[in-house]
């Protein structure tokens, strides 16, 4: 649940308004027609959220809102300024503003990216997890990005091997499911191989293989530019 913070609204130019970095990280903005066409038949139910950052007014929330207003011709635009957003809570927050609305595949495994980002940025980077910790940070951020357990595991398996196949999921109708994709994934080149002369062996700070999801620590083992996973400790 959002936190609550201390707001005042304003009627602002829409030239004003610039968007949060984080957005642009996180988000994909190809299509607002869907928003252009509810906001020309009645007003808006939330207002464009900002901050005041270094004397300008960041979008931290309804960046759709704000390229919709552009699309219908506006020039001016209430939105809710935020006064009391830390600057370090300010990417949590955009994370929880955007929940409601529809995500892709791509979007939200950029979003699990950044809340990995935020948890270490608080707790440190930890590589000694044990299977349990793996396990349960894995739902904590299904609860906390409002997906399901699988669909964070299978979104990991598939970035984690490929992130722009993610794209290819979200532009696909016919194409392959996420969970199809991840299954796949899961079971490419995810054996212990033979050592080979002049291959070059590298440990890797996780537990979670991203192919078949095990917890053993892996390794990987570089054919030119061709990578083999493998569980194996003795090539």
């Amino acid at each position: 649940m959002q936190r609550q913070y201390q707001t005042k609204t304003a009627i602002v130019s829409l030239f004003m308004l610039s968007q949060h970095p984080t957005l642009g990280e996180l988000y994909q903005y190809a299509s607002v027609q869907d928003l252009v066409d509810s906001m020309r038949k009645r007003p808006l139910k939330e207002k464009v959220k900002v901050k005041e950052i270094d004397g300008k007014l960041v979008v931290i929330s309804g960046w759709r809102r704000l390229l919709a207003a552009l699309e219908l011709g506006w020039e001016e635009i209430e939105v809710e300024i935020i006064l009391d957003l830390p600057d370090e809570e300010e990417d949590t927050y955009i994370l929880d503003s955007n929940q409601k609305r529809s995500r892709t595949y791509y979007e939200k495994a950029q979003e699990i990216k950044k809340e990995l980002e935020i948890t270490e940025s608080r707790q440190g980077k930890r590589t000694d997890l044990t299977d349990e910790e793996v396990i349960n940070t894995r739902k904590r951020i299904a609860r906390q990005l409002n997906m399901k357990d699988w669909e964070v595991r299978d979104i990991m398996t598939v970035a984690g091997f490929d992130e722009d196949q993610l794209k290819t999921i979200d532009g696909s109708k016919n194409g392959p499911t996420l969970s199809a994709m991840a299954s796949q994934v899961r079971k490419m080149k995810c054996k212990p191989e033979p050592k080979s002369p002049g291959v070059e062996q590298m440990d890797l700070s996780i537990h979670s293989c991203p192919l078949c999801s095990t917890y053993d620590t892996p390794r990987i083992v570089m054919h030119g530019n061709r990578l083999i996973y493998s569980h194996s400790r003795n090539f």
